[in-house]
C-alpha cells in the first residue's frame, strides 16, 4: 500500500480518477479505509475489488441442483454490503461474474447470473444510492451469454459500470480490435458506462510491461470508440499514462494526420450576451475577436466584420438603426479547452440556489441574473448531479472582446457544465466580487459539456 499511496501526487496529475483494491490485499478495514481516506485527499475515488463466482481456486457454480445457490449469494452479498460501508470508498466491483466457458451447459445459469446481480446491487444501492457498482465481463461480445452466462441486455440496466476485458496480447489481436470491441459494448449497454480493462502487460504468458507508448496508444484506441474510461491491470506495470493530455482530453487526436486544436469535435458556446452601462449616453463599438471557434449566431447582426456599432444608454439600452435592444447576443462552436479542474458539485435540487448564490458573488443585478438562471437552471434541473465551473481569464484569451471607449470595469462570466453519474471529488473554486464603476460591461454565457461528450467518449 505505502508504494503505491506514495504515488498519488503522480497519479493525480496525470490524470488517474479511480483506484481498484483486490479485496484479498485489502480485507481488513483498517488497512483499506487508511487507504482510501488518503487516495480522497487526493480526489482519487477507490473501490473495492471483489471476486463473484471464484473462490481463489476455482470458479463456483452460481446453480445449485438446478436452482439458485441462494447461500453462495448471500455470502457474496453480504461481502459486497461489507465493502460498501467503508467510509469514503466509492464503489464496489465484482470480478468473476461468470462461468469459465461453460454457461451453455447449465440450463438456467444465465438467469441465475441475472438474479444475483439485480439482488447484489439493489442490496448495495439501499447502504448508498451513489456507490458505483461495476463488474468485469469478457470481451467475446455475441458469446458471452452462451459461454460465460453474461448477458449483457440485462446486467447493464443495473450496473453503473461495466468493464469490458479487451486484454489484446492474450486474444492475440491488434489495436483496431480494441477499438472496435468498445465500440460494440458502448453500443449495447442499456444504462452502464463502459471502462475498458486493458493489459498493462504483453499477456499472461509473457507478464513483460508493455512500452509506455504502446499502452497509451491501447488507451487511446478505447476513446476513439467511444469508451467512457480507461483501466489499466495492472498497476506497477502502467508506467503512468498520461490519460489526462494523452487520452481523455480533449486536446487528443481523435483521427491520425490532424492538426489541433480541430482534431476533437467542438462544443457549443451558448447564449453569451453584451450588457453596456455607460455613464452617459454615447456610440460604442463592441468587437468579438474568437479563435479556433466559428460563430454561429448573432443577433443583432454585426455591422461591421466581427463588430457591432451601437448607441448605449445608462439604463442598459442598446439602440442599433432605431431599434432597442436589451443586450448583444453571439454563439459559436469552439474547440477552445474547457478547465473543469475546479468548481462546484450541484445537484438539481440546489440548482436554483447555487446559480443565485454564485452569481450574487460574482456581482450580477437582478436582470442579468434572471436572464442568466431562466436559461441555465433547466440544464442543471436535467441532471441528477452536474461539475461547474466558472471559465477563468485562460478560456476568455480565446474570446477576445474589444470595446472602444474602453469600459471601467468588465466582468466576463461563463459557466462551463457537466453532467456527472455519481458524485466526484473537486477542488471548490474560488469567486472574486465584481465591483462596477464608471462604465461598466457585463457577458455571461455557458456550455453544457454534455453536447461534447455525446461527440468524444470522456
Amino acid at each position: 500500500m505505502d508504494s503505491v499511496s506514495k504515488q498519488f501526487p503522480t497519479l493525480k496529475t496525470k490524470g488517474t480518477t479511480d483506484i481498484f483494491l483486490n479485496f484479498v490485499t485489502y480485507s481488513k478495514k483498517e488497512k483499506a479505509q487508511k487507504f482510501i481516506n488518503l487516495a480522497k485527499k487526493f480526489n482519487i475515488r477507490v473501490h473495492m475489488w471483489m471476486l463473484a463466482f471464484f473462490d481463489g481456486k476455482s470458479f463456483v457454480n452460481p446453480l445449485n441442483n438446478g436452482k439458485e445457490n441462494s447461500k453462495f449469494f448471500k455470502e457474496k452479498i453480504d461481502r459486497a454490503l461489507y465493502f460498501a460501508k467503508f467510509q469514503n470508498v466509492a464503489g464496489v466491483h465484482f470480478d468473476y461474474l461468470r462461468y469459465p466457458g461453460t454457461a451453455h451447459k447449465h440450463n438456467g445459469g444465465v438467469n441465475a447470473i441475472n438474479s444475483f446481480v439485480k439482488q447484489a446491487v439493489t442490496e448495495i444501492k439501499k447502504v448508498n444510492k451513489d456507490l458505483v457498482v461495476s463488474a468485469a465481463i469478457m470481451p467475446e461480445t455475441t458469446e458471452n451469454k452462451k459461454y460465460y452466462g453474461q448477458d449483457l441486455d440485462f446486467i447493464s440496466q443495473y450496473f453503473d459500470v461495466i468493464v469490458p476485458m479487451i486484454y489484446k496480447g492474450n486474444y492475440k489481436q491488434k489495436r483496431n480490435w480494441i477499438e472496435k470491441t468498445t465500440a460494440y459494448f458502448v453500443k449495447h449497454s442499456k444504462k452502464s458506462k463502459i471502462w475498458v480493462a486493458l493489459q498493462s502487460y504483453y499477456s499472461d504468458s509473457n507478464t513483460k510491461k508493455l512500452p509506455l507508448n504502446d499502452i497509451t496508444s491501447d488507451s487511446v484506441a478505447v476513446r476513439t470508440g467511444k469508451g467512457h474510461g480507461v483501466m489499466l491491470f495492472r498497476y506497477g506495470l502502467s508506467e503512468y499514462v498520461n490519460f489526462k493530455t494523452k487520452v481523455f482530453s480533449p486536446q487528443t487526436p481523435t483521427k491520425p494526420n490532424c492538426k489541433e486544436p480541430f482534431c476533437r469535435p467542438p462544443h457549443p458556446v451558448r447564449k453569451p450576451v453584451v450588457y453596456l452601462y455607460p455613464e452617459k449616453e454615447m456610440d460604442v463599438s463592441v468587437e468579438i475577436n474568437i479563435k479556433n471557434s466559428y460563430f454561429t449566431t448573432v443577433y443583432p447582426k454585426f455591422n461591421d466584420r466581427n463588430k457591432w456599432n451601437v448607441h448605449a444608454k445608462p439604463n442598459g439600452d442598446i439602440i442599433i438603426k432605431d431599434k432597442t435592444y436589451p443586450y448583444l447576443f453571439w454563439e459559436a462552436e469552439s474547440y477552445s479547452f474547457q478547465n473543469m479542474n475546479k468548481g462546484f458539485v450541484v445537484k438539481s435540487d440546489d440548482a436554483e440556489k447555487f446559480l443565485e448564490e454564485k452569481l450574487r458573488i460574482l456581482g450580477l443585478n437582478d436582470k442579468e441574473s434572471t436572464d442568466f438562471i431562466t436559461f441555465w437552471l433547466p440544464v442543471l434541473m436535467r441532471n441528477k448531479l452536474s461539475l461547474c465551473s466558472f471559465q477563468t481569464q485562460e478560456f476568455f484569451n480565446n474570446f477576445e472582446m474589444k470595446i472602444e471607449p474602453k469600459p471601467d470595469s468588465v466582468l466576463r462570466v461563463f459557466l462551463s457544465i457537466k453532467k456527472l453519474d455519481y458524485p466526484v471529488n473537486v477542488e471548490e473554486q474560488k469567486l472574486e466580487r465584481f465591483e462596477r464603476k464608471g462604465f461598466s460591461v457585463v457577458e455571461w454565457g455557458g456550455s453544457d459539456i454534455n453536447d461534447e461528450i455525446k461527440k468524444v467518449a470522456y
